[in-house]
């Protein structure tokens, strides 16, 4: 009697679901019928889900070669996921092969895909040969790899497979690329605030569009995410609203009607240039946020303007906002008090150095000042110095002292969107330059092809080129962004800050806003503070000894010209000093210093101290 058959399936698939796929039952149904038409019992039944035919079986032999395949690892770099895989489904087959005379597939392509030149190919037929079994796939018939005849034929199959797979790879890819470059999203899937309607065509979902539209409006309003967040859950019912939800939202240019092309460049999208969710400029602004790592998410439940700019003068190590309890009686009795303070002071070795250049955040009543003595601003027809001496000296944090810097980026961007009428003049300057640069590229390619030019040469005009276009696009789409503003409205929201400026308050999330995009660093010392600004410039300001404390000093503020005057005043200009000097000017901001403090050190051996603040500092001088 003739001894029967015996043989696994094996299925596979590349993508599909996790836990069910109907193309492999398909499959495991077109071998079962075949086993039955051949009177093959079948003993085992394996598959494999969402993995490509490229990858090898799960044993410890096979991950040993696949470690060496450098083929096969160039293919997975050049993957989205770019992750080594191994089938478990065919490690399981494998470790049956002794018991079994047959593998029973649908089609030699689901037992594997090889890669030109890869392992795969012969670490499998090895396996089949050394123990004695052949392949019978459903669509092709019987393949015995000792076969002189079934090799080749099983090579060519292999070869032919990559190749079609590769043309239609990269046919798939110029067709996305073409899409992508006119203008059209190479998907159609759905995301938050539009919803698709049909062929290149979407709608906007007006509670995903409000969602969008609030999110935007608190993060150019510096809100912190994770006040964001918290506010955004209550209002749309969304629980477990996280930080990483919110970013995929800023970085759609969808929302603002354009869309990125192949080589990373904004043009206009042709899906969602008539149905706006937001401006540009907004999407412009936030993509200025998501860049500055120092106002990431550092506030949570307050806004601190100088988050991330405060450095110890004496170490260099970066300021941590820090609070305590007011002492009792005191005009704050009751209140949490905040102040930057040196981390390795909290964190590490202490250090008396480092212990002095602790300093203040913000003091809660007006400048110091007992509750119901607030202060009076200074009116156009009263002199600033008089309302000052009248005010009297009083503790002032760096929330108080440095709030006058911040006008000059008011201004600055007021002239940026007061340019909105040469924009179009600016636009077709910064095209012809951006033509004329693509041709220069050109023309450097050719000499390159032709060997005029050495290879160092051409690198290094290369990378000059590129960064060049690098910054016209990026201000096309500045201008663009401009153009996108509603000029009355901005306008009117800066006036509003420069008049409330001068009467010293300001919101505090406008504060921080433009003091980020202003100061660089304020380096923290005992008896003074170095403010160096975004153009490397810097202006030291003392610290005033008052009432056991080191206060920063009051001042004034005109502006004039589109020029910027501030007057800061120190101790001595209280009893009648009226000295003037002048410690910052440029084109656009004139800072002057009346009075002066005594020298440090002095003030503490006058008041008995037992105690030192760190060594002294000679007056508008730095710590050696």
């Amino acid at each position: 009697m003739e001894k029967k058959l015996k043989a696994i399936i094996y299925a596979r698939q590349s993508s599909g679901d996790e836990d069910l796929s109907a193309s492999v039952e398909q499959q495991k149904a077109n071998c079962r019928t075949l086993a039955h038409e051949k009177d093959i019992t079948v003993i085992g039944e394996y598959e494999d889900l969402n993995i490509s035919g490229k990858f090898y079986p799960d044993t410890t032999a096979a991950r040993a070669l696949a470690a060496i395949d450098s083929t096969l690892q160039d293919w997975v770099a050049s993957t989205a996921a770019k992750q080594l895989k191994f089938r478990k489904g065919l490690g399981k087959a494998v470790a049956v092969l002794k018991t079994v005379d047959l593998i029973l597939v649908d089609d030699y392509t689901r037992f594997m895909r090889p890669l030109a030149n890869s392992f795969l190919e012969g670490h499998m037929k090895q396996l089949l040969v050394s123990n004695h079994v052949k392949l019978l796939c459903v669509k092709g018939g019987v393949m015995n790899p000792a076969a002189f005849a079934d090799n080749l034929v099983a090579t060519l199959i292999s070869q032919i497979n990559a190749n079609q797979l590769e043309n239609q790879r990269s046919k798939s890819r110029e067709v996305l690329k073409s899409r992508r470059d006119t203008g059209y999203r190479p998907c159609g899937n759905n995301f938050r605030g539009y919803r698709r309607i049909g062929k290149n065509q979407y709608e906007i979902d007006p509670d995903g569009a409000k969602f969008v539209q609030k999110a935007f409006e608190m993060g150019i309003q510096n809100y912190s995410y994770m006040e964001i967040c918290r506010q955004l859950s209550k209002e749309f019912g969304i629980p477990d609203l996280h930080y990483d939800t919110l970013i995929p939202v800023y970085r759609r240019p969808e929302y603002a009607g354009y869309m990125y092309n192949s080589t990373g460049e904004l043009i206009i999208s042709q899906e969602f240039k008539d149905i706006r969710l937001i401006t540009l400029d907004q999407f412009n602004q936030m993509q200025l946020r998501l860049r500055d790592k120092r106002i990431h998410n550092h506030d949570r439940k307050n806004t601190y303007a100088f988050t991330g700019l405060c450095y110890c003068g004496y170490c260099g190590e970066r300021m941590q906002i820090m609070s305590s309890n007011a002492m009792p009686h005191s005009w704050e009795e009751g209140l949490r008090l905040r102040y930057f303070t040196c981390i390795r002071n909290i964190y590490r070795e202490y250090r008396k150095e480092c212990g002095s250049a602790h300093i203040r955040y913000q003091y809660h009543f007006p400048y110091g000042w007992k509750p119901g003595m607030p202060r009076r601003p200074v009116a156009k027809e009263e002199n600033p110095c008089e309302a000052i001496i009248a005010g009297g000296l009083h503790n002032l944090g760096l929330y108080e002292s440095l709030m006058p810097l911040v006008a000059l980026s008011i201004l600055q961007e007021k002239k940026r969107i007061l340019r909105q009428s040469k924009v179009n003049d600016t636009l077709a300057k910064l095209e012809q330059r951006k033509i004329y640069l693509s041709k220069r590229a050109d023309t450097l390619s050719e000499m390159f092809c032709r060997g005029s030019i050495e290879d160092e040469h051409f690198e290094a005009l290369s990378r000059n080129l590129k960064t060049e276009q690098a910054k016209i696009q990026e201000q096309i789409i500045e201008q663009l962004g401009i153009a996108s503003i509603d000029i009355e409205k901005e306008k009117d929201v800066l006036e509003q800050c420069i008049l409330e400026l001068q009467f010293k308050k300001i919101d505090d999330r406008l504060y921080k806003k433009y003091a980020q995009a202003m100061i660089e660093r304020i380096n923290v010392f005992a008896y003074h503070i170095v403010i160096v600004f975004k153009n490397q410039k810097t202006l030291m300001l003392e610290r005033i000894p008052h009432r056991a404390a080191r206060v920063l000093p009051d001042w004034t503020i005109r502006i004039r010209g589109g020029k910027i005057y501030i007057k800061y005043y120190y101790k001595s200009f209280f009893k009648g000093d009226r000295t003037e000097r002048i410690v910052f000017e440029d084109e656009t901001m004139l800072i002057v210093t009346v009075g002066r403090n005594p020298v440090p050190g002095e003030w503490m051996k006058s008041k008995n101290h037992a105690w030192e603040w760190g060594q002294a500092v000679p007056a508008g001088g730095d710590q050696a």
